[in-house]
């Protein structure tokens, strides 16, 4: 086997250790994971382990830091966060759990508004434009516009 040259360790280490600090970030599969630690790499991953065994066995054969990536509908069983973590997972990822709720969460309120005509009967279930626009934040972005249109406001005349 031939060993990448110098330069691509680092590449590897850098990005298998920066994946970890980026959550939900899906790390590549790789059947070569002992090949990579060697090389250095700081955080290894295993394509769908399929029964908590088997990802017991991956941690003590790798005795590595592991990225557990769970995702619903997926081969890997869904197990706990502080049981993964006793199993060895060091990093665990969640890559398509607000998305695939957001996607239900869609399918559910276009349902109400085909079947009813309005979706005035789903308020409760979601957020309105006023609770949605201070989640984001929008009342301190529309104080800093105060700032930068201050000048152009004065300038204006009052309309007639």
């Amino acid at each position: 086997m031939r060993w990448p040259e110098k330069s691509a360790h680092k590449r590897i280490r850098t990005y298998l250790k920066n994946a970890s600090k980026c959550p939900g970030l899906r790390l590549p599969a790789n059947r070569n994971t002992h090949v990579l630690r060697a090389a250095g790499a700081d955080l290894l991953f295993v394509e769908a382990p399929t029964s908590k065994e088997e990802m017991i066995r991956i941690n003590r054969e790798l005795n590595a830091p592991t990225v557990a990536i769970q995702g619903e509908g997926a081969k890997t069983p869904l197990i706990k966060v502080k049981e993964l973590e006793s199993l060895g997972y060091s990093v665990v990822v969640y890559p398509g759990s607000a998305l695939y709720a957001a996607a239900w969460a869609v399918r559910k309120v276009m349902e109400e508004l085909l079947a009813k005509g309005t979706t005035a009967g789903y308020i409760n279930k979601m957020l309105t434009f006023n609770d949605f626009n201070h989640m984001i934040g929008f009342p301190a972005v529309m104080e800093k516009e105060k700032y930068y249109y201050m000048d152009l406001l004065k300038k204006q005349s009052p309309m007639e």
